[in-house]
C-alpha cells in the first residue's frame, strides 16, 4: 500500500501558501495502519517548476528558511552532492535557504544513482527516501542527522557499507530491507530500538554490532541475513519478537540474556546451523515453529515457566536427539516435534494433558513413549511414521485414538489399547507391518477405515462383543490373517474390509448374518468359507460368491468343565475314541484331548472363569480330579504349550509340558511346577535367569528372587488362587 505524508511548506514566488504529498510504499508485513489524510491548496506543477535546481527538487519552507531534497529526477546516475544550501528568488529577491531534510520517497527509483553525499545541515533521513536506488554502493550520512526513517535505504541492493553516527537515536522499519549486498553495519550507542524489518533480506551481512542500549528488536528485524554467524542479544532486550531470526542459515550461536521472557513465533525459523541453544531460566512463552527446521540443534532444556509448545515448534529439528520438558508442562502443539528423526526418547511430564495432531510424526528413531494419564484422546497423526516405535503405554483413562495415530510405525510388535477407549480412528495401525498383537477393549464401539490395512504379521485379533461396526478395508491385505470371529454386536461391515487377505480360511458369526456386508468386503479369497451357528438365521448357503456352513459340535453326555471361545486353523477333539473339528461354542469335557495344528490355537474358558490358550502343535489332556478337596479338573499339557490367565488379572503364565510353566519376563527364565496333597497346593518355583518379584494372591508378599532361588509356598486348594512371578521393574513388563 501507499502511505501519504502531508507538511506546510511556502512556494518561492508570491508567497502562495500550499501543502505538498509525497508517499512510501510500505510492505504489508508492516503492523501499523495509519491514517491517510490528503490536503491540497495549491498548484504542485507551478511549485515544482518554481524549486528545481538541476536533478533536484526542494520543498521550501518560509517560517525558517528551510529547505527539504523532495523529488529527484529518476534519469540521474552516478554520483550526486545534496547542497547545504540552495538559492530562490521570494518576492523577486534572491533568498537563502538551508537544506534540513530528505523528504519522503525523494530519491524513488532512482535506479542509476551510485553514490549520495549529505550535507552536515540535514537533520532527519524520511521514509523511503532511497527507496529503489538498487544501484547505490555508498552514501555519507553526517553526524547531523538524528533519525533515519522507514524503508529509507529499502531495496539499495547495491549497497555495501554504511556508517551510522552517533547523533541517530532511531531507525525505522524496513530502513535497510533487501539491501542484500550489505555486509556490516555499526549501530551507534545512543539507538534504543531497531524496527520490524530493519535488516530484512540483508543475505550478505556478516556481522553487526548491537550496543547495550537497544531494548528491543523488531519483528524480521534480521529476517534472511542468511551470512550472519553470531549475535549477541543485549541484556535490555525482554523479548525476541516474531520471525527476528528466521532463515539466517548460518547463525551458528546466539547468546540470550536473562532479561528475555519470551521467544516469539518463528523466531529461529530455518537457522539450520544454528547448533545449540541455551534458553535462560525466565523464558515462559515459546511461540509456534519458533526453532522450526533448526537441524543442527542436538539437545535443548525448556525452561520451568514454559507450560506449553506451539504449533511446529521443533518441527524438522532433525539432529535434536534429546530434550528436557519441566514439571507442570501442559500442552505439545500440533507438530512441535514432527520429522525430528533423532529423536531416540523424550519423557513427558505426568501434567501433561494435551498432545497436539502429529507432535511426533516422522521420529524415526524414536522407540518408547509413555503417555501421561491426563491426555485422554490421542490426535491424528500423533506418532505416524515413527519407525522404531516398539513400546507404547496408553492412560488408562483414553477414550479415543485419532486417524492415522500410529499409521506406519513397522517397528510396533505389540499394543494395549485401554479398556476406556470408545473409537479407534481411520488408518490408526495402517501399514504396521509387523503388528502381531493387540487387543482391542470391550468399549470399543467401531474400528475406522483401513485401520488394520497392511498389518502384514497380524495373526490373530479378537473383535470385541461391544462393536457395531466395521469400517471399510479394516483388514484388507492383512496376509497373515488365518481367521476371524464376527460378534453378534456388528451390524454393518464395510467395503474391502478383509480384501486380498491371503490366508484367510474361515470366518465365523457368533450371531445372526450382519444385514449389512459392503461390495467386495471379501474380494480376493481363497479356499475360503463362512461358518454360523445353527440356530442363527439369515445365512443362505453362499455368501458373497464363498460357502456359507454352520457350525457343528460332537454331543456332550457328561457335563463341560469349558467352552470354546475361539479357535484358528486346524483345532480338533478326540473325545471317545472319536476326532472331529472343534468349534466356537463347543463344549470341553472331562476326558477329552484337545489338539491344535502348525499354524492353529484354541482359547476355552472354564467353570471357575480361567482362560486356557493352547498354541500351535500343542496338545492337552483334560481329566477328573485326582482326590477330593482338589479342583475339579486338572489340565495336563502333553505337548506344546498353553496359555494361562486367570479372569480377574492381566498376567498371562505359559504352560508347558510336563507341567511346567514358563513366565513370559523379558531375559527371565523361571520354572514353576505346582502338587497337590492333603488340600493344598505345593507351588515350587525357581529362576534359572533374570530377577523377578514373587507375589502371593493370598498373602499379598512380595519376594524377589535371583539366579538359582528357589520358593516354595503352600496355599489351600479351596482358594483357587495362583501366584505370580513378574519382572523386577528394572527388567519391564510382562510379554
Amino acid at each position: 500500500m501507499r502511505l501519504l505524508k502531508t507538511r506546510t511548506y511556502v512556494c518561492a514566488e508570491g508567497g502562495a501558501a500550499g501543502v505538498f504529498t509525497t508517499a512510501l510504499r510500505i510492505s504489508s508485513q508492516a503492523a501499523t495502519c495509519l491514517t491517510v489524510l490528503v490536503l491540497v491548496a495549491a498548484s504542485l506543477t507551478h511549485a515544482a517548476r518554481a524549486n528545481t535546481i538541476g536533478a533536484l527538487t526542494y520543498g521550501l519552507n518560509d517560517d525558517d528558511f528551510t529547505a527539504v531534497v523532495i523529488d529527484c529526477a529518476p534519469t540521474t546516475s552516478g554520483s550526486l552532492t545534496i547542497p547545504s544550501m540552495v538559492v530562490f528568488d521570494r518576492g523577486g529577491v534572491p533568498t537563502n535557504w538551508t537544506v534540513v531534510g530528505i523528504r519522503y520517497e525523494a530519491f524513488f527509483g532512482c535506479s542509476n544513482l551510485t553514490s549520495v553525499s549529505i550535507p552536515a545541515s540535514v537533520t532527519s533521513i524520511g521514509y523511503g527516501a532511497f527507496d529503489g536506488c538498487s544501484s547505490l554502493a555508498s552514501i555519507s550520512i553526517p553526524s547531523s542527522v538524528t533519525r533515519i526513517g522507514n524503508g529509507a535505504f529499502y531495496g539499495c541492493s547495491s549497497l555495501a557499507s554504511i556508517s551510522i553516527p552517533s547523533s541517530v537515536s532511531s531507525i525505522g522499519q524496513f530502513a535497510f530491507y533487501d539491501c542484500s549486498s550489505l555486509t556490516s553495519i555499526t549501530l551507534p550507542s545512543g539507538i534504543t530500538s531497531i524496527g520490524d524489518n530493519t535488516f530484512f533480506n540483508c543475505s550478505s551481512l556478516g556481522a553487526v554490532t548491537i550496543p547495550s542500549s537497544v531494548t528491543s528488536i523488531g519483528n524480521g528485524a534480521f529476517y534472511g541475513c542468511s551470512s550472519l554467524t553470531s549475535f549477541a542479544i543485549p541484556t535490555g532486550v525482554t523479548r525476541i519478537e516474531d520471525a527476528t531470526f528466521e532463515g539466517c542459515t548460518n547463525l551458528t550461536s546466539i547468546s540470550i540474556p536473562a532479561s528475555v521472557t519470551s521467544i516469539g513465533g518463528n523466531a529461529f525459523y530455518g537457522c539450520t546451523s544454528l547448533g545449540s541453544v541455551t534458553l535462560p531460566l525466565g523464558v515462559t512463552n515459546i511461540g509456534a515453529q519458533a526453532f522450526n527446521r533448526c537441524s543442527s540443534i542436538t539437545s535443548i532444556a525448556i525452561p520451568a515457566g514454559v507450560t506449553s509448545l506451539g504449533l511446529y515448534t521443533f518441527y524438522e529439528c532433525s539432529n535434536l536427539a534429546s530434550i528436557s520438558l519441566p514439571p507442570g508442562f501442559i500442552s505439545i502443539g500440533q507438530g512441535a516435534f514432527g520429522n525430528c528423526a533423532s529423536l531416540g526418547s523424550i519423557s513427558i511430564p505426568s501434567s501433561v494433558n494435551t498432545i497436539g495432531p502429529g507432535a511426533f510424526a516422522g521420529c524415526t528413531t524414536l522407540t518408547t513413549v509413555v503417555v501421561p494419564p491426563g491426555v485422554t484422546s490421542l490426535e491424528s497423526s500423533t506418532f505416524s511414521s515413527c519407525h522404531s516405535l516398539t513400546d507404547v503405554v496408553l492412560p488408562i483413562d483414553m477414550t479415543s485414538i485419532g486417524r492415522r495415530a500410529f499409521w506406519n510405525c513397522i517397528g510396533l510388535t505389540q499394543i494395549v489399547i485401554p479398556s476406556s477407549v470408545t473409537s479407534i480412528g481411520n488408518e490408526v495401525f495402517q501399514y504396521c507391518y509387523n503388528l502381531a498383537d493387540i487387543a482391542l477393549p470391550n468399549s470399543l464401539t467401531s474400528i475406522g477405515n483401513y485401520t488394520f490395512e497392511y498389518c502384514l504379521n497380524l495373526e490373530d485379533l479378537e473383535i470385541p462383543t461391544s462393536v457395531t461396526s466395521i469400517g471399510d478395508g479394516v483388514f484388507a491385505n492383512c496376509s497373515a490373517l488365518t481367521d476371524i470371529v464376527i460378534p453378534a454386536s456388528v451390524t454393518s461391515i464395510g467395503a474391502y474390509a478383509f480384501e486380498d487377505c491371503s490366508e484367510l480360511r474361515k470366518c465365523w458369526f457368533s450371531g445372526d448374518a450382519p444385514p449389512a456386508i459392503g461390495d467386495d468386503a471379501f474380494v480376493g479369497l481363497t479356499d475360503f468359507e463362512f461358518r454360523y451357528f445353527p440356530d442363527k438365521t439369515g445365512f443362505p448357503d453362499t455368501l458373497r460368491g464363498y460357502p456359507c456352513l454352520p457350525v457343528r459340535c460332537l454331543p456332550t453326555d457328561a457335563g463341560q468343565i469349558a467352552t470354546v471361545l475361539k479357535t484358528r486353523g486346524v483345532v480338533s477333539v478326540i473325545r471317545d475314541g472319536r476326532t472331529a473339528p472343534l468349534n466356537e461354542g463347543c463344549s470341553i469335557i472331562a476326558g477329552d484331548v484337545v489338539k491344535t495344528g502348525s499354524r492353529s490355537f484354541v482359547k476355552f474358558l472354564c467353570e471357575d472363569k480361567s482362560i486356557f490358550q493352547m498354541g500351535p502343535k500343542s496338545q492337552v489332556a483334560i481329566t477328573n480330579s485326582l482326590s477330593s478337596g482338589l479342583a475339579p479338573y486338572q489340565l495336563k499339557v502333553l505337548r506344546g504349550k498353553m496359555r494361562f490367565k486367570k479372569a480377574s488379572d492381566s498376567k498371562k503364565t505359559v504352560i508347558k509340558s510336563r507341567n511346567t510353566a514358563a513366565f513370559g519376563v523379558r531375559n527371565t527364565t523361571v520354572t514353576f511346577a505346582v502338587t497337590a496333597d492333603s488340600g493344598l497346593w505345593t507351588s515350587t518355583s525357581e529362576v534359572l535367569e533374570g530377577i523377578v518379584d514373587y507375589e502371593n494372591l493370598v498373602t499379598w508378599e512380595t519376594t524377589e528372587l535371583r539366579d538359582g532361588d528357589i520358593e516354595t509356598v503352600q496355599t489351600p486348594v479351596s482358594s483357587r488362587t495362583v501366584t505370580i512371578l513378574h519382572p523386577s521393574p528394572s527388567l519391564g513388563s510382562l510379554w
